[in-house]
């Protein structure tokens, strides 16, 4: 074109036919979002250089019949293929940009989701070889990512039994043996590489391959310290309200309200002279067992507090005992629990035996009252 000649006018209409043909052609792409087979390349190719030999005829006579001869064939057989070939080529180009984007950003998700997983985790290979630690996995263990990669898993996870300090047999042990799923005993303590001693919970699993074989083995676990301090401090308590109630000879009884569940202590039961499991867990059990001349002002007391008209719960009031006998107790509880509309929920209380104190009040009462009549005689 620079030059000029008899073949400006077409060279310039191949350029243009050639760029409104890609312009087509990329469009199309986008819209679709398809990537073209090698038949859809060479249609294109074909389409792109018919044209070109389409304007071959825009020549003058000479120059069109030399054209024609020289390059005629080239341009309707070779150049649609090496078109073909040249846009395939790009393609794969394209593909890999794609494919190495893609990549890079599984990667980064991968290696921020491992970094963010809330339990410490470990990987290993089929050996049982640690591959991969996560960073509350090393904080843990105490031992560095790359300091432990290629170690056994017992040397960077090693586990005892708490108090005895015996060891105990790693999951992961069970889990390359064939098992689906395995965790540590609830006792487990993980030793740490600089000797700290820490509960923890696990889970382990297998990792398998593209055949279903196991690859390796995955264990996750936490630190349970929090856990099992207030399991330990919960079950103190619980032991010294025991003796507190055993003490006072008092029965302890805690009832879901909604549900007519109760829990009650060993005392309670065996104040009536009952086994704890003979007595049914629910409140009908103690109604049953309530005199009847005594249940219509025990529940009006009962309704008065679970509706909130009162501070809490007090009556004393006579249950049949297991051979028979009446006994008087000293009921008292209240509603610990409510919903957002005041429901009663939970409610706690305590039963005493207050059988002996009614009796030595009834004895002096009938003594005043021969007395008085004496007096009157």
């Amino acid at each position: 074109v620079w030059l000029g000649g008899v073949g400006t006018v077409m060279a310039v209409a191949v350029i243009a036919e050639a760029g409104a043909l890609g312009v087509v052609f990329h469009v199309w792409r986008r819209r679709t979002g398809l990537t073209p087979g090698m038949a859809a390349l060479l249609v294109f190719g074909l389409a792109i250089h018919a044209v070109m030999a389409a304007l071959l005829l825009t020549l003058p006579g000479d120059a069109r019949q030399r054209a024609w001869t020289e390059v005629g064939v080239a341009i309707l057989v070779v150049y649609p293929l090496a078109t073909m070939l040249v846009c395939r080529l790009f393609l794969d180009y394209e593909r890999q940009d794609r494919d190495r984007a893609a990549l890079a950003k599984s990667e980064a998700l991968y290696r921020t989701s491992w970094a963010s997983i809330g339990d410490a985790v470990i990987a290993t290979d089929a050996r049982g070889r640690v591959k991969l630690l996560n960073p509350i996995a090393e904080t843990l263990t105490g031992w560095r990512a790359d300091e432990a990669v290629g170690r056994s898993l017992t040397e960077v996870f090693p586990v005892v039994e708490e108090g005895t300090g015996q060891p105990l047999e790693n999951p992961i042990t069970r889990i390359l043996s064939g098992e689906e799923a395995a965790t540590l005993a609830a006792s487990a303590v993980l030793v740490a590489r600089d000797g700290t001693m820490r509960p923890v919970a696990d889970s382990c699993l297998p990792i398998r391959d593209e055949s279903g074989s196991v690859a390796g083995a995955v264990v996750a676990f936490r630190d349970q310290s929090t856990e099992r301090a207030a399991v330990r401090a919960l079950r103190e308590s619980h032991q010294r309200l025991e003796l507190a109630l055993t003490g006072a000879e008092l029965g302890a009884w805690d009832w879901n309200v909604r549900t007519g569940e109760v829990i009650r202590n060993d005392r309670w039961a065996e104040m009536l002279g009952y086994r704890p499991d003979e007595v049914e867990p629910h409140a009908r059990s103690w109604e049953a067992l309530v005199h009847r001349d005594d249940l219509p002002h025990v529940m009006e007391v009962v309704t008065a507090h679970l509706e909130g008209r009162t501070a809490q719960y007090e009556t004393e009031h006579r249950v049949r005992h297991k051979s028979g006998r009446w006994i008087w107790v000293l009921d008292r509880g209240r509603v610990l629990e409510r919903d957002a509309e005041g429901r009663p929920l939970r409610a706690s209380g305590t039963h005493l035996d207050v059988t002996d104190r009614r009796q030595a009040l009834e004895a002096i009462r009938s003594r005043e009252e021969r007395l008085e009549s004496q007096k009157e005689a």
